[in-house]
């Protein structure tokens, strides 16, 4: 049996990582190729390099949302395609319509506010 350098929790914490890192490169990937198809971006430009943080944020996103409600690999690739392709302004407005529409819901507390000053 050889010895490893490299512990095994070390491993599995890469390869999770790096099919993270490769779905959410799917899904921006899959949110330029709509951009351009629609004209609003090149194909080639150097908004692409831009591209590179909003990948490393959203695998952060996904790799926190994953651990959190304990998610298996396929399901990690499913939410990091999904992430990926919102990026920060998609998932800004996913957010801000369900925290609308939950808060909508809460009814207002009796005698909440009276009007006096």
């Amino acid at each position: 049996m050889p010895l490893s350098i490299i512990p095994d929790w070390l491993r599995a914490a890469g390869a999770a990582l790096g099919l993270i890192v490769a779905s959410v490169l799917a899904g921006r990937l899959a949110w330029h190729a709509d951009q351009v198809r629609r004209g609003h971006r090149r194909l080639w430009s150097r908004e692409m390099f831009l591209e590179a943080p909003t990948i490393g944020a959203m695998a952060l996103l996904t790799w926190a949302l994953v651990d959190y409600l304990a998610l298996s690999p396929g399901q990690a690739a499913g939410v990091g395609v999904v992430l990926g392709w919102l990026g920060p302004r998609g998932l800004e407005i996913v957010v801000v319509r369900v925290w609308r529409s939950r808060t909508a819901a809460i009814p207002p507390t009796p005698g909440g506010e009276t009007g006096a000053g």
